[in-house]
């Protein structure tokens, strides 16, 4: 089966695709093998990530707000982070 990062669609030929926690298991170690939790992203969106959060790619890149929302993520406005509710 063919990868392609979820936020900005690339097919791997040039960074790799890896398997990406939307939120950190450092911060959050009870979602760390949470399938809705995992995302396949490049190196270049992960780093991007890191750097600027999630509610920053989720404004960025459709493709990647799309899949939060499909796999149960909501945006909180009070918080102003993604969440999401079991």
């Amino acid at each position: 089966m063919s990868r392609s990062c979820v936020p900005c669609g690339h097919d791997g030929s040039f960074y790799p695709i890896d398997r990406e926690h939307v939120l950190t298991k450092k911060a959050h170690p009870e979602l760390k093998d949470c399938p809705q939790n995992l995302m396949d992203c490049c190196r270049m969106c992960h780093i991007e990530k890191g750097m600027r959060g999630v509610v920053h790619m989720a404004n960025k890149y459709p493709n990647y707000k799309k899949w939060l929302i499909d796999h149960g993520w909501q945006f909180n406005e009070f918080l102003k982070k993604w969440v999401r509710y079991e």
